[in-house]
């Protein structure tokens, strides 16, 4: 399976006029070079963190670090050990979440298992309108595992490849940084299940 998107998020309340790339360098959370940029999809500026080689930008109240390679596999704690280093250093800011999303294509066996399903919604479908063809749905899990909720969602659209989207988010209560160098540590181990639960339709 091979990601075409992945992203490290937090949601709070962040001061985007303090994590910049001059206070990075002081604190010697990240003392590496540091581009900035101009995300071409949402127009808003991003850092590129050359040695680690991903992007991490703060768009409303969301603090997001993705990999340049989209398909990165060595995304994980090693190149996000700097969001520790900053939110160590930023203990009163508000934070109320931390996830880790996944987007990929299923392989075409997997894809397969969705026709059938796909072919019966869309007769009872037609029936409501006669002629009408449902053109693009979607089939959506939760699950639980220890604190974290799981959302997988398996998006289905006619001529397209079946896409699959694996998040895994943990609620930031009490001790929020401590909380999110545990996250950022079990990475590897989520990208193991996305893996696992995607393939297991």
């Amino acid at each position: 399976m091979k990601f075409i998107h992945q992203d490290l998020t937090i949601i709070g309340k962040f001061n985007s006029s303090i994590i910049v790339p001059s206070w990075l360098k002081e604190t010697g959370i990240y003392p590496g070079q540091i581009e900035i940029e101009l995300n071409p999809d949402t127009n808003d500026l991003r850092y590129h963190l050359v040695k680690n080689d991903i992007y991490a930008q703060i768009i409303g109240d969301r603090f997001i670090v993705y990999p340049r390679d989209p398909s990165a596999e060595n995304f994980d704690r090693l190149q996000l050990g700097f969001v520790s280093g900053i939110f160590n250093n930023l203990k009163y800011t508000p934070m109320t979440a931390i996830g880790f999303n996944f987007r990929s294509h299923l392989t075409e066996d997997h894809s397969d298992l969705f026709k059938d399903v796909f072919q019966k919604i869309n007769d009872t479908k037609s029936n409501i309108q006669k002629g009408a063809k449902l053109t693009k749905s979607n089939f959506t899990r939760i699950f639980q595992l220890d604190d974290y909720k799981i959302t997988l969602v398996y998006e289905l659209e006619v001529g397209k490849k079946t896409e699959v989207v694996v998040n895994f988010e943990l609620g930031l209560n009490k001790n929020p940084d401590k909380a999110i160098s545990s996250f950022i540590n079990k990475v590897k181990e989520f990208r193991s299940y996305a893996i696992n639960y995607a393939t297991k339709v």
